[in-house]
């Protein structure tokens, strides 16, 4: 369980019967282009990688959980993101700032995991704000609830498998706002 202010300067890594739960309010800063552990999708950036175990997050909307660059000069890219690779993930009141790609939805299989994504915000990475690589039949339908994805350096939402946007703004993104590959479905529900 983390609370208060946690540096991260290597990846942390959620593994199979592990779990991370997160308090309201918790500040986790990730230590710019470093990454001590020098795994993970980049090895030059720090990066929360769900693989196989739960991540809680359950920030309120007066203390939400802030992930974001511990640098004194915050950038786009600074750290590498939320990496949901497998496993269960409750997301709710958050900030995810100046990261490569702020949430990134790679399971190939979600059949038997769970997911709420509710009244986050991801602005300011240097590439997507929300990612989904996979698809086919195995892949749920994602639901991004109250959502607020700005100023991305990428697109706001890449959909590449199923998902749906409920009550979102999806503004000022460079790459374009929201964007389902063909075949696959992207639903915004006002």
């Amino acid at each position: 369980t983390w609370s208060g202010k946690v540096l991260v300067t290597g990846d942390v890594t959620v593994t199979e019967l592990g779990s991370l739960t997160i308090q309201p309010g918790t500040q986790v800063i990730f230590d710019p282009l470093h990454d001590s552990e020098s795994g993970g999708s980049d090895r030059s950036r720090c990066e929360l990688i769900v693989a196989g175990g739960l991540l809680s997050v359950n920030g309120t909307t007066a203390a939400p959980v802030l992930f974001q660059s511990a640098g004194l000069t915050k950038q786009p890219g600074d750290w590498q993101g939320l990496r949901v690779v497998e496993g269960d993930v409750v997301l709710k009141n958050f900030v995810v700032e100046h990261a490569t790609v702020g949430l990134s939805l790679e399971d190939s299989d979600t059949r038997f995991q769970s997911y709420e994504f509710a009244n986050g915000t991801v602005q300011k990475c240097s590439g997507s704000g929300v990612k989904q690589t996979a698809s086919g039949d195995r892949v749920q339908p994602v639901t991004l609830s109250g959502f607020k994805i700005l100023s991305n350096g990428g697109r706001g939402v890449y959909a590449g498998g199923p998902m749906e946007l409920v009550d979102s703004q999806v503004n000022l993104n460079t790459g374009g706002g929201a964007h389902g590959d063909t075949g696959r479905e992207l639903r915004l529900t006002a």
